[in-house]
């Protein structure tokens, strides 16, 4: 169970948010479920915001031998109201996307959550697996002030964890108290946080953690230096060293564009009494709508070079176009298979517009890419099936090597992907 949980906070992501935040828990350090849970509240709390464009897909990619390869991939549901309703989670394995992980989450009339449920896919049984359940409950203003997460255990829910919070008059969480469930029939203290502020700007975060049952103990601290209004200029994350004063850990600059976007953010690591470079995060808008996060570290002390990066592709909200799927919804084939020189890759759908099938190799690189509507591939169809024609050749019309290939087919936000064999 506690690997399970590692790899769900390692992967798991929310929807990218309407302002300058954008909250991607993989790369938020978070150490615990407890965490995690912090994270949901925002989902729907910020997606309410009115918008014409909504998160659909969030793709994660690596930077490895010169080029970007898949990792990860976020696909993005909603219900009538525009409320989220599902993130499912696939990892891309031997050149397919392979369920990984999904949260669910169910909203009252104001769009708050009021459950949400993470599930993680047994590629054994074919099916989904009850990992977690978190409920939540606000206060009149919209403010979460309780978090209950509960694991499924054997074949059923079991209390795991609980998180209470504190406001001021201005709706900013002031206090936070963590607690634990010992299976005894009672909550146990954890940690506790203590928000400070100057006017609206948040100072400082201090964790303090419940150390031999009867003391709190410093754990650690973030602190914020100021930009201009609730935008800071500096964050500096300290850990309590036990000796009575606090070590750095990790201190980041932020920059932004004129409509206070966040565009970028340069970390630096404490190591051998000196701040060192370690990373910088470059983000791309189009408006409020982040297209892109880009990654790069600094390698051997002498330059950045990619590291990784992930993008988002945004629709307008429509429920009937923002269902996950079935499998097999397309009865995506390809004939023959294996094949030499070319083969037909066919397909059933009822809409035609902006359907295009990309090619890619092993490795996750995009080989070649066939638009179904274009007038220069060799295209037939008939009842909604369509047949295009692959020749085994990329993008220059250079043939490719014998292999193993991938044939995806996108119609709008909608995906299948099937494997194909090339033998010479």
């Amino acid at each position: 169970m506690k690997l399970r949980l590692i790899i769900l906070i390692l992967v798991l992501v929310t929807i990218v948010l309407a302002d300058v935040n954008t909250f991607l828990i993989r790369e938020a350090g978070i150490s615990n479920h407890d965490q995690l849970t912090l994270i949901v509240p925002d989902i729907a709390t910020n997606i309410l915001a009115e918008r014409e464009l909504y998160p659909v897909t969030v793709l994660y990619e690596n930077w490895e031998n010169n080029a970007w390869v898949y990792d990860m991939k976020d696909t993005h549901s909603y219900d009538e109201n525009g409320n989220p309703a599902e993130i499912l989670m696939q990892e891309w394995l031997e050149g397919a996307w392979v369920n990984f992980m999904k949260m669910c989450t169910e909203c009252d009339e104001q769009g708050l959550i009021q459950e949400a449920t993470i599930e993680i896919w047994d590629p054994v049984e074919n099916i989904w697996a009850n990992m977690m359940l978190m409920t939540y409950t606000y206060d009149a203003n919209g403010n979460w002030i309780e978090i209950i997460s509960e694991m499924w255990i054997y074949d059923q829910y079991m209390f795991s964890s609980r998180i209470t919070r504190e406001y001021n008059n201005q709706n900013q969480p002031t206090f936070e108290s963590n607690f634990i469930w010992n299976y005894g029939g009672s909550w146990e203290n954890d940690s506790q946080t203590t928000f400070s502020y100057s006017d609206e700007f948040l100072l400082e975060k201090l964790k303090e953690s419940w150390e031999g049952d009867s003391y709190w103990e410093n754990s650690q601290r973030t602190s914020y230096t100021q930009a201009s209004g609730i935008y800071p200029a500096t964050r500096l994350h300290q850990s309590w060293n036990g000796g009575g004063y606090w070590d750095n850990q990790r201190h980041s600059d932020y920059t932004y564009d004129s409509n206070w976007h966040e565009i970028e953010d340069y970390e630096q690591v404490w190591e051998t009494d000196a701040w060192m470079n370690f990373q910088t995060h470059y983000y791309t808008f189009d408006g409020d709508n982040l297209l892109e996060r880009l990654t790069k570290g600094w390698e051997s002390e002498r330059s950045w070079v990619n590291h990784d990066r992930y993008t988002v592709e945004y629709g307008a909200l429509q429920a009937e176009d923002y269902q996950i799927p079935e499998s097999n919804s397309f009865n995506l084939t390809n004939y023959p298979n294996p094949f030499n020189p070319s083969t037909e890759i066919r397909f059933t759908a009822k809409i035609t517009a902006d359907a295009k099938i990309s090619i890619y190799n092993l490795k996750g690189q995009k080989v070649k890419t066939l638009s179904v509507i274009s007038t220069e591939m060799e295209i037939s169809h008939s009842n909604n099936e369509f047949t295009v024609t692959w020749n085994g050749t990329d993008d220059k019309n250079k043939p490719v090597p014998s292999g193993i290939y991938f044939y995806k087919l996108k119609l709008g936000k909608y995906e299948e992907t099937r494997k194909m064999l090339m033998l010479k």
